[in-house]
């Protein structure tokens, strides 16, 4: 599940004010920086545990350590990156308690998001949902799992942004970061984030303004999700270098 925290800014788009020179200029620096850490955490391509050393970081993205220091301190705010007292920074490795926590959160709030957007559906939501679909189960069939777990999570925000609450889409893509990095760390090998007939389901009950069966449909497919932890994969040494390095 991957995903981005908001649809309407993707979290490498800088930042407001981005270009306006001094303070916006360091700001739009540690949005990228902060954005590209941010899309590798949760596409899979940074596993959990791997170590975020300032100065390899800076060499990669050509920027000050202090700037790299900026963007790790928000990643840590969102829960992703941890910031170990004389050790550096590591992306997070998630408890099973917290991984529980987490989905338990979820619940709670796609709940009511979802419960919205049987409401608040428009027909134009749904077209966008269905590509969203289609995008799915093309990257499936073309064996592009990265691909996959970016549309798993962005139907997840999508059915948020449907509903209207800004508040409750925002803690949507946080809480949906937060379960890609739990879902790297102990999901099942081989196992794809998100069944696409359960996001074809919740469709179907958006499209007939069923809020119960979609509710009930969106806690079934959270708790399946929450079930599907294993012992995860080995993970492989990480190159930041080669997978930041500014060409």
């Amino acid at each position: 599940m991957s995903t981005q925290p908001a649809l309407a800014r993707s979290p490498a788009t800088p930042p407001p004010g981005a270009g306006n020179g001094g303070r916006a200029t360091r700001g739009a620096a540690d949005g990228r920086v902060y954005g590209a850490i941010y899309a590798a955490i949760v596409d899979h391509r940074l596993p959990p545990g791997t170590a975020l050393p300032e100065d390899t970081l800076a060499a990669a993205f050509g920027f000050s350590r202090t700037v790299i220091r900026k963007a790790l301190q928000r990643l840590a705010h969102d829960h992703l990156v941890d910031q170990r007292p004389n050790r550096g920074a590591c992306v997070a490795r998630p408890s099973i308690e917290e991984a529980r926590e987490v989905f338990a959160a979820r619940e709670v709030v796609e709940r009511a998001t979802v419960a919205t957007a049987a409401r608040a559906a428009r027909p134009a939501d749904l077209a966008r949902l269905q590509r969203n679909l289609e995008a799915g189960a093309a990257a499936v069939a073309r064996g592009d799992r990265r691909a996959h777990i970016r549309l798993s999570g962005e139907f997840h925000l999508l059915v948020a942004e449907i509903g209207g609450n800004r508040a409750l889409a925002g803690f949507v893509g946080q809480l949906a970061a937060r379960s890609s990095l739990i879902l790297a760390l102990y999901e099942t090998p081989g196992r794809t984030p998100c069944a696409e007939e359960d996001h074809a389901a919740l469709l179907a009950a958006l499209a007939a303004h069923d809020e119960p069966r979609a509710q009930a449909l969106m806690s079934a497919h959270l708790a399946t999700l929450a079930r599907d932890i294993g012992g995860g994969a080995e993970e492989a040494p990480i190159d930041l270098h080669a997978l930041f390095a500014q060409r």
